[in-house]
């Protein structure tokens, strides 16, 4: 149990005090400067939106945003950078010392040197710091030739003159060209600075709603909450990591300098395309039903960390709300959705071969291979798609096929479309690993294994 100030009641970004507990500031980017971990103080707000002090040395207060429990703290003392330093800083890399005991956001990163005493750290500040480091970390691109096309490297430097040389009264010698730039002797180009980089696609969901934008504030909080919630829903669902997709609300302004809010953008986040975008609108209506269950049980009167809010879109914290959210949700999971005629390429998950997948309870005609594989040796019919809760009755996985007597046994047919991206892999095995300890024996084929090989599928079964 804890408590708030009763001034502070009705304040729904409140989070109550432990008593007895020691609260510790966690540092934030803003807060990091040369040798400075104090060179801003918090004052109100939110995100980008929030108001921050600049503090004069005679004003040096420790005054953070956020607070954590740090009574089982452990950490030494360290050194930590602000991760985005803008284009009017001093510096490329803002460093400083972070005492023992306090905790950092992403946005402040931290090295701790091996020997851990404070000299080693205070070198590597100074360095860090330093006109040198800098040089050394500030990108400066490649010299080409837009001409000849070549890599132009900077030309050295002339030698000093032979001091010696000319006190003996000789005069040194030395080729026409010695301190001709080799480029300019075979291109008569100018090099210029380049920088590397890539253009891809991604894979994206529209939702368009009629007359979004006329609502103005209060259709921006709905679009925000809407897409936050249904993306709460997806990765809940399909059993994703919390940075696999990302959800965008397009906006513009008008006349006013008033937002108003244009689509819901829906990104995947791994390049080339995992396949969840497909996924998210085929089951769209289960996504509903899974940000349905994950809000009601809700009690904030706005939003908080349980349901909609996270580090990552906390600059919209403000205007998220799934009481906003709950009727529309309510309604998709009730509704069997139609999609509209689209000129783009039709859906992978079509045909007469989804079509008997379905019909045997599969999610794909991978799936229906394995099952009849399963059959065909003549194995017990499995539970299909069993979902697993753990003791706290949070759903860990849902499995394609289960058997849970007598050997508690969770099976996988793993497309390669969806399961070969690294990050998924890494979900993958993780989520293997916490199956395990709970219990169960997971048994994950990858689609070429299904297709070339079903037998020997099943007989590891």
């Amino acid at each position: 149990m804890g408590f708030i100030l009763r001034s502070r009641v009705n304040d729904e970004q409140e989070m109550p005090v432990v008593p007895d507990a020691r609260y510790m500031p966690l540092y934030e980017g803003r807060m990091v400067h040369q040798f400075d971990h104090a060179a801003k103080a918090y004052v109100s707000g939110e995100g980008r939106g929030a108001k921050w002090d600049d503090l004069d040395f005679s004003q040096k207060a420790l005054t953070a945003h956020f607070y954590v429990d740090g009574t089982e703290i452990r950490t030494g003392l360290r050194a930590g950078l602000c991760n985005v330093a803008g284009q009017t800083n001093e510096r490329s890399m803002l460093a400083t010392l972070i005492p023992a005991g306090h905790l950092a956001g992403n946005s402040v990163p931290t090295a701790c040197i091996t020997t851990g005493d404070y000299e080693s750290h205070l070198v590597w500040l100074c360095f860090a710091n330093s006109m040198v480091g800098d040089f050394l970390t500030r990108p400066e691109g490649f010299r080409m030739c837009p001409t000849c096309g070549d890599m132009v490297r900077l030309a050295a430097q002339p030698k000093p003159k032979d001091e010696k040389a000319q006190r003996r009264g000789r005069k040194p010698t030395k080729a026409p060209q010695a301190d001709q730039d080799p480029h300019a002797k075979r291109c008569h180009g100018e090099p210029r600075s380049v920088t590397l980089g890539q253009q891809t696609k991604a894979h994206t969901l529209r939702l368009l709603v009629e007359g979004l934008g006329e609502q103005g504030d209060d259709g921006v909080a709905w679009a925000w909450s809407i897409g936050t919630a249904l993306l709460e829903g997806a990765r809940r669902h399909f059993e994703l990591d919390d940075d696999d997709p990302d959800v965008i609300v397009q906006t513009a302004r008008n006349a006013e300098g008033r937002s108003r809010a244009l689509e819901i953008l829906w990104v995947d986040k791994i390049l080339g395309g995992s396949g969840i975008i497909d996924a998210f609108v085929r089951e769209f209506q289960q996504v509903s039903r899974s940000a349905v269950r994950h809000l009601e049980a809700h009690e904030c009167p706005a939003s908080c960390y349980r349901c909609l809010r996270s580090y990552r879109n906390q600059r919209v914290h403000g205007v998220l709300n799934w009481r906003l959210a709950m009727p529309y949700l309510q309604a998709a999971a009730e509704t069997e959705l139609e999609p509209l005629a689209s000129t783009a390429r039709p859906s992978k998950a079509e045909g007469p071969a989804w079509d008997e997948a379905r019909r045997e309870g599969c999610e794909s005609p991978l799936e229906l291979r394995l099952l009849k594989a399963i059959r065909n040796v003549g194995l017990p019919e499995p539970l299909k798609q069993h979902e697993v809760y753990d003791s706290h009755g949070r759903l860990l996985t849902r499995a394609d096929f289960a058997y849970v007597a007598p050997k508690r046994i969770l099976i996988y047919a793993d497309g390669l479309e969806f399961h070969s991206a690294l990050r998924r892999r890494i979900h993958d095995t993780r989520q293997s690993n916490q199956l395990q300890t709970e219990g169960w024996q997971v048994l994950r084929f990858l689609g070429p294994q299904i297709y070339r090989e079903p037998n020997l599928c099943s007989g590891q079964v």
